[in-house]
């Protein structure tokens, strides 16, 4: 085997061995043969050369010279054709370039031209709408300053009081009252006002007598007890008839009106009504009646035009400041006056002192808390009168208290307590602790009075008292004035369950109200009583919409409660108020009562309050209910100033 394969290697070599040589033979072969191909083919060119005629040879060179010459000619005229065209090309492109600069410049110019055109007529326009506002402004200003002028009233004029014995009617005038002297105060500021002011018509004379002294005996129920109950809403009814039946046209009826008529919530407040107030003001002011009645139509138009919002903030502001020191016209002889009763003084006096306390504080449009005060003078202190002529007064009381009181808050703040530190718990429990023994006192001298103790039942809530405390004076404010929804409100926030209650017990008081105001216990407005409860529990005064506030207000009893609240409201005749409505939209909205929304827009025809939509963060809803409505595609009131 060992010999057999040595002999296949070797047959193999030599076979390979055989065919690189063939291949190396043919390889030089060619390469050879082409060398001799190339050597012969000179050979002969030198050949033919040497046996070519003269004559031949001379005309073959210069013939190829030619073909030459003719060769380089062509070869430049292709250049400069070549170079020719490169330059045409250039020159076209230069001049493509210079046209674009061209057109791009007068472009630029046409532009520019046009901006500054625009410039200029957006120049004009601006100055021309600045002018127009100027002249606006001017105009405004010099109405606001005859508009002032017009409003003030001598001091001769402003502080005249008739006398009422003077005048004599033929109609039957109640005996004045002697017994009682509230009810004979109230009597002298109505019956004898009505004789006073002259505005006298046997069409209407006997009716707007008795009116005004059913009228005494009402108003003498808030302050002492009667035993003559009056109703409110026949009262109401009554004046109704003397302006819309008999047209009469005394003042002292269409200020009784206006006071009835915010009892009964009746009342809606707008710009016309507003400017109807301040004229009711100015015709008060110049007639011959009691100063109690004209510094109250006064206060009246204060705190209307300081709380709503009018077209003109600027005009708002300054009706405020003017009435406020015109008030200080009536306050001297106000409180040397010992025949207003202390109650009623009092309540005059705690209504107009916020503004009083800074005179020109403004609340700004975004938070209704916070206010910015203005340069205050002694001139204007309200608290400095009263200390000089009124120090044992219940007024004096009842402010000093309701400065510790809110000092009081302002050390604690409205954060949960966790985030109260101790030194402002001190400081707040001092303050109410001072403000609770001045309501104490107060309420002992003046126990049917019912300020006091309604402000007891904050300070119960602020200081832990117990609930038996808190029921007391629940109580006793109520049995001072049973129709004032106030005391209703207090106690709602002292059951919260952030403070002493729970929700079962909170939720439990307001539908005990709510039963109380449908077997007609008159209460307020119990409404107000009904969104507390439920503004506070549901979580949204921080204005959230989180699942579980969304949640709260799907649970149908929340819906049965306000729909119970309207229905007592749309009994007595006050489902028509456009501030009611527009509560009683939102709640629609926040409960997912669509239909019922839709309903109450269509009533309200984009007449709506925008501050419980506000309140609870509900402006972007509204504006489904109301902007498709908008006559004029404008933005909707909500966001308008």
């Amino acid at each position: 085997m060992k010999n057999r394969a040595k002999k296949q290697s070797y047959w193999g070599f030599l076979i390979g061995c055989s065919c690189m040589a063939i291949f190396g033979g043919y390889i030089a072969g060619v390469i050879s043969s082409g060398f001799v191909v190339n050597v012969n083919s000179d050979t002969a060119r030198k050949s033919n050369d040497q046996w070519m005629p003269k004559s031949t040879k001379v005309l073959n060179d210069q013939k190829m010279k030619e073909n030459a010459r003719l060769l380089r000619r062509k070869q430049v005229a292709i250049a400069m054709a070549h170079e020719e065209r490169i330059k045409q090309i250039e020159e076209a492109k230069v001049r493509a370039a210079e046209e674009r600069r061209i057109k791009r410049e007068a472009e630029k110019k046409a532009r520019d031209e046009r901006r500054k055109k625009k410039k200029a007529a957006d120049r004009k326009i601006v100055l021309e709408k600045f002018a127009k506002k100027q002249a606006q402004l001017k105009k405004s200003r010099l109405e606001l300053k005859e508009e002032m002028t017009l409003l003030s009233i001598d001091d001769a004029e402003l502080l005249k009081v008739n006398d009422w014995r003077k005048v004599s009617l033929n109609v039957k005038i109640p005996t004045a009252p002697t017994d009682n002297q509230i009810l004979k105060w109230y009597y002298d500021t109505t019956v004898n006002d009505y004789l006073r002011e002259g505005s006298h018509n046997s069409t209407w004379d006997q009716e707007a007598i008795d009116t005004l002294y059913l009228t005494a005996l009402k108003f003498s129920e808030n302050h002492y007890d009667n035993k003559e109950v009056v109703s409110t809403k026949k009262l109401y009814e009554q004046y109704s008839r003397l302006i819309d039946t008999l047209h009469c046209t005394s003042p002292i009826i269409q200020y009784g009106h206006y006071l009835v008529s915010l009892m009964v919530k009746e009342h809606e407040h707008s710009d016309t009504n507003l400017e109807q107030l301040l004229q009711l003001s100015q015709k008060i002011k110049k007639s011959g009646c009691s100063l109690f009645r004209k510094a109250h139509i006064n206060h009246l138009v204060t705190a209307n035009f300081h709380t709503e919002r009018i077209e003109s903030r600027t005009r708002r502001l300054k009706i405020v400041e003017f009435m406020v020191k015109d008030g200080f016209r009536f306050w001297p002889l106000l409180l040397k006056d010992k025949a207003i009763p202390e109650s009623v003084l009092a309540a005059l006096v705690i209504g107009q002192y916020p503004f009083t306390r800074a005179l020109g504080a403004t609340r700004s449009e975004e938070n209704y808390q916070s206010t910015t005060m203005i340069a205050n003078s002694k001139k204007y202190s309200l608290l400095s009168l009263i200390k000089e002529h009124r120090p044992d007064s219940l007024a004096l009381k009842l402010i000093e208290a309701k400065e510790l009181q809110m000092l009081g808050w302002g050390y604690r703040g409205t954060g949960y307590a966790s985030s109260v530190s101790t030194s402002r718990f001190t400081g707040f429990r001092s303050c109410l602790e001072k403000a609770k023994q001045k309501y104490i006192e107060a309420y002992n001298r003046w126990p049917n009075f019912s300020y006091p103790s309604l402000q007891m039942i904050s300070i119960s809530m602020g200081l832990s008292l117990n609930t038996e405390t808190m029921n007391m004076w629940f109580n006793r404010a109520i049995k001072a004035n049973t129709t004032y929804s106030a005391p209703y409100n207090a106690k709602t926030l002292y059951l919260l369950p952030r403070w002493h209650g729970s929700k079962e017990e909170c939720l439990t008081f307001v539908r005990d109200s709510l039963k109380k105001a449908e077997n007609n216990i008159e209460i307020a407005d119990v409404a107000e009583i009904v969104d507390t409860a439920h503004f506070y529990l549901s979580g949204r005064e921080a204005k959230g919409k989180s699942r579980r506030i969304l949640e709260y207000w799907k649970d149908p009893r929340v819906w049965n409660d306000f729909s119970r609240a309207y229905a007592v409201l749309n009994n007595k005749g006050q489902r028509n108020i456009r501030e009611v409505k527009s509560l009683y939209l939102a709640h629609a909205i926040l409960c997912k009562k669509i239909n019922i929304a839709k309903e109450i827009s269509k009533e309200l025809k984009n007449r709506y309050n925008e501050k419980p939509f506000t309140k609870y963060g509900l402006v972007l809803e509204s504006e489904r209910f109301f902007w498709k409505r908008s006559a004029k595609k404008e933005v909707p009131a909500i966001y308008r100033k």
